[in-house]
């Protein structure tokens, strides 16, 4: 009867444990989607701004792309849509580098 009750003890012990413990890591990945997907956003406003500039202004600089190629290609990289794609290519393929004298 005593080694009943103990097991029974010990069972809802663990399920209490094991319970908390998988709430805790849902909770914990929700978070960090959520830190992810506003990264990703973040990005993406700071990508389209640059690009629709470099457009409207028919150029870019050496530093420019040092600066923003490392965000496109991180951007990129985590499943970025499209449209910054489409704009990175066309900035890339048609808009002339110019180099700054240091």
């Amino acid at each position: 009867m005593a080694s009943e009750l103990l097991t029974e003890l010990f069972g809802a012990v663990i399920a209490a444990v094991v319970g908390g413990a998988s709430a805790s890591i849902v909770v914990l990945f929700k978070t960090k989607k959520a830190e992810n997907d506003l990264l990703l956003c973040i990005a993406r406003a700071q990508l389209y701004t640059h690009y629709r500039n470099v457009l409207k202004r028919g150029f870019t600089s050496t530093e420019e792309v040092e600066v923003y190629e490392p965000m496109y290609k991180a951007y990129h990289n985590s499943h970025g849509n499209g449209v910054i794609t489409r704009m990175h290519d066309r900035v890339a393929d048609n808009i002339p580098i110019y180099v700054e004298e240091k």
